[in-house]
């Protein structure tokens, strides 16, 4: 429950943030696209041609959800530079198998635990919340147009299962509408 009122309440203050900027000046614009560690990535954002912030939510095994603040440095108008709080990329959890402590496994057993080795390795993988820097690229348009973009984010943070803290980065290819 305290991770859907947690969700609510960004997704309200994102909004808001969004809502009250001023429509002559910024733009708000959606995107999707693909990435890793998060093979989908959906974006809402207020975007100028100054910078822009926005809300991103990332799927692969598990659910990230990014905010970001981001200001073109190009004269161009296709790099951007930005600070980013939330999802900075995913890590396998470092959870001990049954398998580990079993002292005199059966060859049925053996089987057994390197399958489910193998999908633990493969599925309990959970997103890293921290603090990060991001830098952004347009290929097609300037950075508040609508057109292709690249955004990689690199940051430090604490697993969510293992609690560990590690580094950690992302980086995702979308189409702005």
């Amino acid at each position: 429950m305290n991770k859907l009122a947690l969700t609510l309440a960004l997704i309200a203050g994102t909004y808001t943030s969004i809502a009250s900027a001023n429509s002559q000046e910024s733009k708000i614009g959606y995107s999707l696209g693909t990435g890793f560690p998060y093979v989908l990535n959906a974006e809402i954002g207020s975007y100028s041609e100054d910078g822009g912030m926005y809300f991103q939510v990332g799927q692969s095994l598990d659910v990230g959800f990014t905010f970001g603040w981001e200001r073109v440095i190009s004269d161009n108008d296709k790099h951007a530079l930005g600070l980013v709080v939330g999802a900075i990329g995913v890590k396998a959890s470092d959870r001990e198998s049954e398998c580990e402590k079993d002292k005199e496994p059966s060859v049925g057993g053996v089987i057994g635990c390197a399958i489910g080795s193998a999908f633990l390795q493969t599925f309990d993988r959970k997103s890293i919340y921290g603090l990060g820097v991001s830098y952004s690229y347009s290929f097609s348009r300037a950075y508040h147009d609508k057109g292709w973009k690249m955004r990689v984010i690199a940051g430090y943070g604490e697993q969510r299962a293992s609690k560990e803290n590690e580094a950690s980065a992302s980086i995702a290819f979308r189409y702005q509408f």
